[in-house]
């Protein structure tokens, strides 16, 4: 994967990493991306910026939030159980507060990875179904790494 260094910082390619997955996502459901590898043989970033692009064909209120979680594979293969209602709280790490509009782009940035191969989980807590429609919602990832001091 290439990198590139940009003042202080090292970045990794934007990736896609969850988007058909949230296709018609029930509120109170999740959706589980791709994995990502950031275990230092490979990348070994230290921070991600999640962007999210929201669709809803219904108005989420105000204040309601899509959660994240990143669930680490520390053996390289087995993830933690994400099947269950409740997802394991050391597992969150932030959430995309949301406004009254159907269609809405939302950053989170400063949050730490795990040294590992991990899944992104996206819980919808928007109070609605988000949009059905093939590649409307989607989660953007851009791991960083700071190199130096200002």
């Amino acid at each position: 994967m290439a990198t590139t260094t940009t003042g202080l910082y090292v970045t990794a390619a934007l990736t896609t990493i969850v988007s058909a997955e949230l296709s018609a996502l029930a509120n109170a459901g999740t959706a589980v991306g791709s994995a990502y590898d950031n275990s230092p043989a490979t990348l070994g970033y230290y921070w991600g910026m999640f962007e999210l692009r929201y669709e809803s064909r219904t108005l989420p209120t105000t204040g309601n939030t899509l959660d994240l979680y990143l669930n680490p594979a520390p053996n390289g293969t087995l993830y933690g159980d994400t099947g269950i209602q409740v997802l394991p709280g050391n597992l969150y790490v932030g959430s995309w507060m949301l406004i009254s509009a159907t269609s809405q782009t939302l950053q989170m940035w400063g949050v730490p990875l795990p040294p590992t191969l991990f899944k992104p989980i996206v819980r919808n807590g928007g109070g609605v179904t988000m949009a059905s429609a093939a590649a409307t919602s989607w989660v953007n990832f851009l791991p960083y790494t700071q190199v130096g001091k200002s």
